[in-house]
C-alpha cells in the first residue's frame, strides 16, 4: 500500500484513490507547502506559482483559468519534482498524468458543474503560460538576467 495522510485528516491510498479523497483543501494546503525549483530560489511555493499561472490566463475562458489554477494539483499528493528530474522519471510522469486527469474530472464536476466551455486547447495554453511563469520566476529571483533570450534552458521551457 502507498498511503499518505492529508491536511483534512484523511489517509489516502495512492494505489486506490477514491474520488472522495480528492479534496481542494488538501490540494491547496499541499501546494502551499511545496517549494518550486527544488527550493533553490527561496520560498516560492507551487501554490503561488499556480496563482501566477491563473493570473496570466486572466483574459482566457473560466475553464482555462481554472486549469491554470489547478495544473500542478497532482504534486500535492506526489510531491514537487523539478522538470529536469521529471524527464528522467517516466513512471512518475505517467502517474502524475493519470492523477491529473482524475483530479481535473473531480474538481470540474464539483466546482464548475454547469460548465459548457471546455476548450480542448486549454491544457496546451496552460502549459505554455506555465513555462512563461517559470521564466518570470527565474528573472524575479535574479537567476537569469531579463535580457537573457537565447538560452537553451529558456527554449526548453517554452517547448515543454
Amino acid at each position: 500500500m502507498n498511503r499518505i495522510p492529508t491536511h483534512s485528516g484523511a489517509v489516502v491510498d495512492m494505489d486506490d484513490l477514491a474520488n472522495a479523497d480528492i479534496r481542494l483543501i488538501d490540494i491547496s494546503y499541499g501546494l502551499s507547502n511545496l517549494t518550486r525549483w527544488a527550493g533553490q530560489l527561496g520560498r516560492f511555493t507551487v501554490a503561488e506559482h499556480s496563482a501566477l499561472v491563473a493570473w496570466l490566463l486572466r483574459d482566457t475562458s473560466p475553464f482555462t483559468q481554472f486549469i491554470g489554477l489547478i495544473h500542478d494539483a497532482p504534486e500535492s499528493y506526489l510531491g514537487e519534482v523539478p522538470r529536469h528530474v521529471k524527464v528522467l522519471c517516466q513512471e512518475y510522469t505517467k502517474k502524475e498524468f493519470l492523477l491529473w486527469e482524475r483530479i481535473l474530472d473531480v474538481l470540474t464536476k464539483t466546482y464548475m458543474p454547469n460548465l459548457d466551455d471546455r476548450a480542448t486547447d486549454s491544457y496546451s495554453e496552460v502549459k505554455l503560460v506555465d513555462s512563461v511563469a517559470a521564466i518570470a520566476e527565474l528573472v524575479h529571483a535574479k537567476k537569469i538576467p531579463i535580457s537573457f533570450k537565447e538560452s537553451t534552458y529558456v527554449d526548453s521551457l517554452t517547448k515543454a
